[in-house]
């Protein structure tokens, strides 16, 4: 179903997001966005991600300026 999709992760550095992102980590998805406001957790899930396909930004979803 979501084979070469990509897909977006809000809040991707809390418990939630962590969850769905080790879920799909390993599936043919084409690529995770992952969205948080938090700049030092989202630095800490770099250093434990690894992958290209794997995309980490700082941003918050309520304001449509981080998101483009």
């Amino acid at each position: 179903m979501f084979d070469n999709k990509c897909i977006l992760i809000t809040g991707g550095t809390v418990s939630v997001g962590n969850a769905v992102i080790s879920r799909f980590r390993d599936t043919q998805i084409g690529e995770i966005h992952v969205r948080s406001r938090d700049e030092k957790k989202r630095e800490d899930r770099r250093l434990r991600l690894h992958g290209p396909r794997i995309r980490l930004y700082i941003g918050d979803v309520r304001g449509h300026s981080s998101l483009v």
